[in-house]
This record gives C-alpha cells, sequence and structure tokens, in this order.
C-alpha cells in the first residue's frame, strides 16, 4: 500500500462474542463478518448488549469507509491510516484502541524468513 495514494486501515479483531468465551479459544478468521452486517442473531443463540454494541461500532466504521473512503467519523474512536513506520492497527476487542507496532516482531521474523527463502531458492 505504500506504492499506492489511497490510505490503508489495519484492523485485529480480538472481542469474542461473550456467549462463546470459554467455549472458543479465540476469534476465528472472518468471526468479524456477523458483526460488520449486524447479523449476530442468525449465528449465536445468545448475543449480549455489549456484543451487539461493537457491532454496531464495526459496522459503522464500514459504512462510513464505504461512503467517504475514511472509516472515522460520528464520534467514533479514531482509525488512523497505516503507515509502515508506525504500523498501527485498530485493536476491535473489549476495548477500541489503536496498537502501534502490532505484532512487530512475529511479523518481522515472518518477512525475514521469508525473503531468506526466495534468495536461497534463486
Amino acid at each position: 500500500m505504500s506504492n499506492v495514494t489511497s490510505p490503508a486501515y489495519i484492523y485485529f479483531m480480538s472481542y469474542l462474542t461473550e456467549s462463546r468465551r470459554g467455549i472458543q479459544p479465540g476469534v476465528a478468521h472472518g468471526d468479524e463478518i456477523a458483526y460488520v452486517f449486524q447479523t449476530l442473531d442468525r449465528f449465536y443463540d445468545d448475543v449480549s448488549e455489549r456484543d451487539r454494541g461493537i457491532s454496531e461500532m464495526i459496522s459503522a466504521y464500514w459504512v462510513h469507509f464505504a461512503k467517504t473512503g475514511n472509516p472515522n467519523g460520528d464520534g467514533r474512536p479514531n482509525w488512523p491510516e497505516y503507515r509502515p513506520d508506525q504500523q498501527a492497527v485498530l485493536e476491535i476487542g473489549d476495548e477500541i484502541k489503536v496498537v502501534t507496532d502490532f505484532l512487530r516482531a512475529r511479523l518481522d521474523f515472518h518477512e525475514k524468513r521469508g525473503l531468506e527463502d526466495l534468495l536461497a531458492a534463486e
């Protein structure tokens, strides 16, 4: 994304539906979709008011982004543009917050490993 002019916004979903806590070890890939489209009742038998509040927040980010190209507005916590030097990510968890250098050590390891594998293959 550093080679294009359009801003990028990155998130990490760590909010686990309250009724799944203690049953499911964490958030699975794609679990945010029911939140984005506010269809929690189709996927979960017991949806809490907190779950619904998180769903409303996520949906509002996505809708505003679709309308304007920027997810921010209407009093939601600011979701900064992604910049490689900061690696700011919006964590959607029990608290919605910006995390910088998100998983930097882990991602740097994989990036270096991938580059080493690529060079070894040449």
